[in-house]
């Protein structure tokens, strides 16, 4: 289906909307690789290599108890803090690991095993070519036939701006390696904007480069120090990367950022055209990155061949779709490549359908507009509004007492321990549902789903909390100091929190 009449170029969109190890990729993935793969319903194995502190895989082990997880890292304390935390969550289907990969690389352990999912974020782009190479030596020792590998890194072309700015603040750490992290940004930031003010060349061959200074001047020090001040660091074509990994026999199938699997037809005529004139996968793919000038690409690989299956139309048509903020007003779609307007009769089927919470696809696929058209019609309209957050693929018997369980432990962790945890597990799609600190502070106190105390009450019980965990409250940016300044903005935030959060809460399933 092409919906190219409804594209328009929107700016200043944001990636953050779609989070990143969400498991929908899961479900897709295994659609796309035409279920070889363990469907994420039945019992699998999943690792991810550099896992960090673990909270993303730790969220994966609690909304799929029926599965293995094993996290690896090579940093100990973010293995000894994600061991705790799973812990205090009462997870015993996930264990942590500190290993080097290039240890890893030369003999894969034999207790680790082998696994139908492999997730990788924010590593491979980051490391040599040789720590690469190791990355994809344990692809190959790590993976099932079948399996499916997620890979997160930034591309090609859209870091060609970044690589100047890169360029020029390494430099700088380099000459002066005594100076802190903050300060060579800053005088990053003050060089490229003299640059750019001055009307240097490079500014008017690269465009963007004043967006790359507005993300030195906005973005917070560690992802900058992440992204700009390591010696590896180098974006990749997507066709590099293919390459590499079919050393370890995985073979590219899609992408997790969804309405990326339905380019180039969701692009301008103009384009599409041009882009199926490329011969083979891999110049297409360079021809769609070419096109909507792609930075961060979030690709999906099998191991082995893909080849088609009777079974996916039939598990596609088991996923129970969930309402999510679905809006039949809200016909455009935010994507990396711009604006798209969903037909009116399609999205008003979607809403009709999921009115009492939530539908089948089965059901839906043989419903209105839909019953005389074929699936991957309605599973792309279905990947659309995931995309945007307005529905979720529902996961079925999730019991609310582990959900509840691993809540109250992220509520420890980030108010008692300041861990970087602002994010609650949701039993209805398994997705994590951002939480600012005062949500997560009344948490508790509604975690049955009942509201136990009156709102005075619970403003005093917020203030307290706060205070306790060494949080301030503001209000306009500014922190209060008087008490009773303290209690009326307490009372605000209740407010909000019963009008807004905890409805939201109650039909996700977070509490």
């Amino acid at each position: 289906m092409n919906w190219s009449h409804g594209y328009h170029v929107s700016t200043g969109y944001s990636f953050g909307h779609y989070r990143e190890m969400a498991p929908d990729w899961m479900r897709f993935g295994a659609l796309l690789n035409g279920y070889r793969a363990a469907p994420p319903d039945q019992p699998f194995r999943y690792l991810e290599l550099g896992c960090g502190q673990g909270f993303a895989l730790a969220q994966l082990a609690a909304a799929f108890p029926h599965a293995e997880f094993l996290g690896v890292d090579f940093n100990p304390e973010h293995i000894a803090q994600a061991r705790r935390f799973a812990l205090a969550a009462g997870l015993e289907n996930i264990r942590f690991e500190e290993a080097d990969i290039a240890e890893l690389a030369k003999q894969w352990p034999a207790d680790y095993g082998r696994f139908e999912y492999v997730a990788l974020h924010g590593l491979y782009s980051w490391v040599s070519p040789p720590l690469r190479r190791a990355v994809v030596s344990c692809l190959g020792a790590a993976c099932l036939p079948g399996a499916l590998v997620y890979l997160s890194y930034n591309s090609m072309p859209g870091w060609v701006a970044g690589m100047v700015v890169q360029r020029l603040v390494y430099g700088l750490q380099q000459q002066s390696p005594q100076r802190s992290p903050a300060q060579v940004l800053q005088q990053g930031a003050e060089l490229l904007e003299g640059l750019i003010q001055a009307k240097a060349k490079v500014a008017a061959a690269l465009p963007t480069l004043s967006a790359r200074l507005e993300g030195l001047k906005s973005h917070p020090s560690s992802y900058l120090v992440h992204e700009y001040l390591h010696e590896h660091w180098q974006p990749l074509w997507h066709s590099q990367v293919a390459a590499e990994l079919h050393a370890a026999k995985l073979i590219p199938v899609g992408s997790a950022t969804l309405p990326e699997n339905y380019l180039p037809a969701l692009l301008q005529p103009e384009l599409a055209q041009l882009i199926g004139q490329g011969e083979g996968r891999a110049m297409q793919q360079t021809l769609i990155d070419l096109a909507i000038n792609q930075s961060f690409r979030r690709d999906l690989f099998c191991r082995g061949a893909r080849h088609a299956s009777r079974s996916t139309q039939e598990l596609a048509q088991s996923w129970l779709l969930a309402r999510q903020g679905l809006d039949r007003r809200q016909r455009e779609v935010m994507t990396g490549f711009g604006g798209l307007d969903l037909p009116q009769e399609l999205l008003d089927a979607v809403v009709d359908a999921l009115e009492s919470g939530s539908e089948r696809i089965g059901t839906l696929a043989v419903r209105g507009p839909f019953a005389q058209r074929p699936i991957h019609e309605l599973l792309q309209i279905v990947a659309l509004l995931l995309h945007a957050g307005r529905v979720g693929l529902a996961i079925e018997h999730l019991p609310a007492a582990r959900v509840r369980k691993f809540n109250r432990a992220v509520v420890r962790a980030a108010l008692d321990e300041s861990l970087p945890y602002g994010a609650l597990l949701a039993a209805a799609t398994a997705t994590a549902r951002e939480a600012r600190d005062f949500e997560l502070a009344l948490y508790p106190l509604v975690a049955g789903g009942a509201i136990p105390l009156e709102p005075p009450a619970l403003a005093v019980q917020l203030r307290d909390r706060l205070l306790a965990s060494g949080r301030a409250l503001l209000k306009d940016g500014q922190v209060l100091q008087e008490p009773a300044a303290e209690l009326a903005q307490a009372q605000v935030l209740v407010d909000e929190f019963l009008k807004d959060t905890l409805p939201d809460w109650q039909r996700q399933g977070v509490v």
